[in-house]
């Protein structure tokens, strides 16, 4: 009769050492009661812990922005990408200084 106690003791402790980790409470404390609290405490401890858990998606969250915000970067708009065109017929020598601030204009507007 101790023996149980005291298997039923060491689950609630292995329960609670699961409830910080993603496995939870109630499956490390299952686990413990069926196997044995030192198996259970090993298969708990190899889960990650719940603020790792949660620093690991806050990082992904960031690096997803991260990347969101450089591919909004390299995208251009249509008319910087047409005045560059015209920037280079300009300094080509192919339309002259007024036409290039006409075409300009003309786009911008």
């Amino acid at each position: 009769m101790v023996f149980f106690f005291f298997w039923v003791f060491c689950a609630v402790i292995v329960g609670l050492i699961g409830s910080n980790r993603t496995i939870g409470f109630w499956a490390t404390f299952l686990l413990s009661i069926l196997l044995s609290p030192v198996i259970a405490l090993i298969i708990a401890l190899c889960y990650q812990s719940k603020s790792s858990a949660y620093y690991q998606q806050q990082m992904l969250i960031q690096q997803q922005q991260a990347t969101q915000a450089i591919q909004n970067l390299h995208q251009k708009d249509p008319t910087t990408t047409e005045i560059e065109r015209l920037a280079k017929l300009k300094a080509d020598g192919v339309i002259s200084e007024e036409e290039f601030q006409k075409l300009k204009a003309k786009l911008i507007s």
